[in-house]
This record gives C-alpha cells, sequence and structure tokens, in this order.
C-alpha cells in the first residue's frame, strides 16, 4: 500500500516538473520574440531619424526664396534709383556753398541722392508776395529735416520772420527779398500760404447739445443773464502737423 502511494506521488511530480519546465520554454521564446520585435523597432526608429534629417519643407523653401527674391529686387530699384554716381556730384558741385555742404553732407551720412529741382512755389505765395507791400506768412517744406537750420540762417533778419517750426517745416513772414532766396533753394520742398483760420459769423446752435453748451447757454448767475456776449476768446494754435497719418496725401 505504501509503495502505490509512494509511485502515484513520483507521477504527480513528474507531471508538476514536466509542466514547469513547458512553462519555461515558452517564456523564454516569449522573451525572445519579444527582443526580436524591439530590434526591429529600434532599427526603425533610427533609420527614420536618420533620414528624417534629410527632409526639407519643400514648398516653405520655394516660398521663402521666392519672398527674399522679390525683396532682394525691391532693394536693388532703390539702391539703382539712389545711387550717388559721377555725374549727380558733378550737378552737386554747381550749387551755391552753402547749399553745396548741406547736400554733400547728407550724401555722404545717408548714401542716398537729395532731389536737386528748384522747390515748388504756389502761385498765390508769388502773388501776395509781390501784390502785398507788408510781409506774408509761408509755410516752408523742407526736404530733409536736417536742412531746417541751413535754410533759416540764409535769410536775413530783415528778409524773414519765424513764427513757429517743426522737424520737417517751418512757417513765417517774408518778403519779396527773402521768397526770391527761398525759391531758388534746393534744400527746400515746397513754399505755401499759412492760412489764418478764422470761425464762422452765424453761430450754429444746432450743434450745442453735442458739446453740452445747452448747459451753459443763457446761464444764469445771482440775476444776471451769462450768454458770453461781447466777451472775446483767443484760440493759441501752433498749424497743423500735415505728416500725421491722420491726413494722408496732405
Amino acid at each position: 500500500m505504501n509503495k502505490g502511494k509512494t509511485t502515484l506521488l513520483i507521477a504527480i511530480l513528474g507531471c508538476l516538473l514536466a509542466v514547469s519546465l513547458g512553462l519555461i520554454g515558452l517564456i523564454v521564446s516569449d522573451l525572445s520574440s519579444y527582443e526580436s520585435v524591439s530590434d526591429d523597432v529600434q532599427s526603425a526608429d533610427n533609420s527614420f531619424n536618420g533620414n528624417s534629417a534629410n527632409i526639407q519643407p519643400v514648398s516653405f523653401d520655394v516660398e521663402q526664396e521666392s519672398t527674399k527674391q522679390n525683396q532682394d529686387e525691391v532693394q536693388e530699384t532703390v539702391k539703382q534709383e539712389d545711387k550717388v554716381d559721377s555725374a549727380y556730384l558733378a550737378k552737386v558741385e554747381l550749387l551755391d556753398e552753402p547749399v553745396r555742404e548741406a547736400v554733400k553732407k547728407h550724401v555722404s551720412k545717408t548714401k542716398r541722392k537729395v532731389d536737386l529741382s528748384a522747390p515748388v512755389v504756389t502761385s498765390e505765395v508769388a502773388k501776395q508776395v509781390v501784390n502785398k507791400s507788408k510781409d506774408v506768412r509761408v509755410i516752408v517744406t523742407l526736404k530733409e529735416p536736417e536742412f531746417k537750420d541751413d535754410v533759416i540762417s540764409s535769410l536775413m533778419l530783415e528778409e524773414f520772420e519765424l513764427r513757429v517750426e517743426s522737424d520737417k517745416w517751418f512757417a513765417g513772414m517774408i518778403n519779396n527779398e527773402s521768397l526770391g532766396k527761398l525759391q531758388g533753394n534746393i534744400l527746400i520742398n515746397q513754399l505755401t500760404i499759412d492760412r489764418l483760420m478764422k470761425t464762422a459769423a452765424v453761430l450754429d446752435t444746432e450743434s450745442f447739445p453735442q458739446v453740452n453748451a445747452d448747459k451753459v447757454t443763457n446761464l444764469q448767475v445771482l440775476g444776471v443773464t451769462v450768454n458770453g456776449t461781447n466777451q472775446n476768446i483767443c484760440h493759441i494754435d501752433s498749424g497743423v502737423d500735415y505728416e500725421h497719418t491722420e491726413f494722408p496725401g496732405a
């Protein structure tokens, strides 16, 4: 009886051993397969990473190259127009000394030409200066801001009275003598009349509510009606900045 139990136990242990060996074999086989797949994946990643460096955004490069070419063409056109050549320098040498030195200084600093054409003088300026015995107020627009001192210093005190100035223009009173100097000065772009604007003689009562003027019209203060009758109003204005973005093409 004991011998039979022993034999059965040995058989069971043998079966368990066989099953264990089988499981170990499967596990080893799966690990080998996993390592093989991992190697393949790693190899594929390495291949992709190696080739990705050679991938170029073709369409983007083409567009970028086209844009750069257009910019180069525009810059080249500007360079050709502003190119300071010997013929231009020869014309500069024919200018009067103060003007010549101002132009040469600008060309040396910016490497760009200065328009050597005479300034535009509106017919109203010439007409008023010639017909009026007193001085006429004009606006002098400059070709470059740095020319302002050169232009003003070219005029004598009895010929010009400065009233207001900005970066690229100034305004003042001129007479016949100063007009002759200004209209021949190529540092100037334009001469125009500086108009003095006046308010309308008729009160626009319809606009009163828009500016809250109706709240102070015919105001009663201590029994006295206050409406501005016989009162003078002074408005000091330095002029209009015609180069402001709100005045395109002015």
